[in-house]
């Protein structure tokens, strides 16, 4: 079997440092070539009782509006609600476009 290499048609210096500087080009965090940011939408959450509206977060991040509302990038979206006394609501829902979710808390064993 023989092997066939191409004619260097430039000097090996040169080539060489061209390559060294594509692997330090390399090594710097990059993106992922998609340069357009992922879609937004607004997710609501109404929750039942009142008192858990302050601690609902949407994958892993506080909601701090008093409506309960937050943007998100549409997707896959953990909903957390909590409350004292009451089992915590942990769901993940689908979110493409505005979104308005009705949760419930139920109570604990032993505090209805």
């Amino acid at each position: 079997m023989t092997v066939r290499r191409r004619r260097l048609t430039t000097t090996p210096l040169l080539v060489a440092s061209a390559g060294a500087a594509m692997m330090l080009a390399s090594c710097e965090a990059t993106s992922s070539g998609n340069l357009v940011a992922p879609a937004e939408a607004e997710l609501c959450v109404d929750v039942l009782p009142e008192a858990a509206m302050a601690n609902v977060r949407f994958n892993d991040v506080p909601v701090e509006a008093e409506d309960g509302c937050a943007r998100v990038y549409e997707g896959t979206v953990e909903v957390r609600a909590e409350a004292d006394g009451y089992r915590p609501y942990i769901e993940t829902h689908e979110v493409f476009g505005d979104t308005r979710l009705e949760v419930t808390l139920e109570p604990e064993a032993g505090e209805q």
